[in-house]
């Protein structure tokens, strides 16, 4: 593509890393301190958005299911609901690439809050729940990292892996600290309690991050009219690469639902207490902000093809160790780490490929579909789930298929080139 072609349409000029060791450079470390606004302001926004449902509901299923009676098989269908992500996150994708991250958060900042304070009046009706749990995906979409990682790919370079990780890492913060106190706060005064007090923080930490978050100038945005739609999808489409991703992308989030509602459920079937399986959620978290931390510091330094391979096969121990007998605490609480550690570089690894294969202008719009992949792979775990559930009532057969989806998944990696020009509108 020649230079005045990258100028009229704004493609973002990618600078040199700093040669020598990256990670103690001074203007590195600068970067981060001089772009402290918008990361706070992603940080903020991720923690109290969708990324914090993660160890709320898990927290919060256990004690709904024993309140109404819901079986455990049924239950896991629930996680169905979230085919409507594959809609509405290359929505909200699509959106922040035109209008930029401030303005695409809104509807999340109003609405998430509000859907949460809702589930404190369920009266036992599944209906209503799954009704409710769809208001959640819609409205936490616009809270989620496909909207907030933009504001960090835009105006990182140096430091963007790590910055990356800082402000993805918030939910995690938010799940370490928060899992066991919302446990033992919901202990003490029911769930419906601890349902208000999950919507009192969202409608805290949201209108921070829109306070906080600076407008992307107009020349950085995602030029709107006559066919561009089409014609940027077919480029991303037939993009080996986007493949490649999306590909070993959905093998590695078969899993996932063990991460989200089903992660206590899954603890307590392999003998823990509901006050251990909210430790283990802790360790869990842990796990998840070292991934990412250290995957951030990774990507800044090393190609991003092996840390995939590496980071995203790292659940396939944990998950061989839980599928095996009758593990200790300490045995779970290591397999959790593990998975943790992982799915703390997932998001990390994800948007890195996306920097890397595609330009800047189209971030949103492929990001997001490789995340919403991982909606049609956690639609496909939910049946595989609920499938064994019924045939077994344990979670021994799907953590023993769900390692091998996650070995294929994270070799695929492997099949990425080194050098690359960005696909680009």
């Amino acid at each position: 593509m020649s230079a005045d072609r990258s100028q009229a349409i704004g493609l973002t000029e990618k600078k040199a890393l700093p040669e020598g060791n990256v990670i103690f450079n001074i203007g590195y470390l600068k970067e981060l301190v001089t772009l402290w606004r918008p990361l706070l302001a992603a940080t903020i926004g991720i923690s109290g958005g969708i990324g914090m449902s993660v160890y709320a509901q898990s927290v919060m299923s256990p004690f709904i299911i024993a309140e109404f009676g819901w079986t455990r098989s049924v239950f896991a269908l629930v996680g169905m609901t979230g085919l409507l992500g594959v809609i509405i996150i290359p929505l909200a994708g699509r959106l922040t690439d035109y209008f930029g991250t401030r303005l695409t958060i809104l509807p999340g900042v109003i609405g998430y809050p509000i859907g949460w304070a809702l589930f404190s009046t369920m009266d036992g009706s599944l209906a209503m729940y799954i009704g409710l749990s769809i208001l959640n995906l819609i409205f936490g979409t616009f809270t989620a990292s496909v909207v907030y990682s933009r504001v960090i790919a835009v105006h990182f370079q140096r430091a963007r892996g790590l910055a990356l990780a800082l402000m993805i890492s918030g939910p995690a913060v938010v799940g370490a600290i928060g899992a066991p106190l919302l446990s033992a706060f919901v202990e003490e005064n029911g769930w419906r309690a601890g349902y208000l007090a999950i919507a009192g923080f969202a409608a805290i930490m949201g209108p921070l991050a829109f306070a906080l978050m600076p407008s992307e100038k107009p020349e950085k945005l995602l030029r709107r009219g006559g066919n561009r739609n089409w014609s940027d999808y077919r480029l991303v489409f037939s993009s080996r690469a986007f493949w490649v991703i999306f590909g070993g992308m959905a093998l590695c989030n078969i899993p996932n639902l063990l991460h989200a509602s089903q992660m206590s459920i899954m603890l307590i079937d392999r003998g823990m207490t509901m006050i251990e399986a909210g430790s283990i959620i802790s360790v869990y978290a842990t796990g998840v902000i070292i991934g990412r931390l250290a995957s951030g510091l990774a990507l800044d330094r090393f190609p991003p093809e092996p840390i995939a391979v590496i980071g995203m096969g790292l659940p396939a121990i944990g998950l061989a160790l839980l599928a095996v007998g009758s593990p200790t605490f300490t045995v779970i609480a290591f397999a959790m780490m593990l998975v943790g550690l992982s799915q703390g570089a997932e998001s990390d690894i994800g948007a890195i490929l996306t920097i890397k294969y595609f330009d800047l202008n189209i971030y949103g719009t492929v990001f997001s579909l490789i995340l919403s992949n991982a909606v049609l792979t956690g639609v496909l775990g939910t049946m595989i789930l609920s499938y064994t559930l019924h045939m077994t009532d344990s979670f021994t057969m799907f953590l023993i298929l769900s390692t091998g989806c996650v070995v294929v998944g994270s070799l695929l990696f492997a099949l990425l080139g080194r050098t690359v020009k960005p696909v680009a509108p």
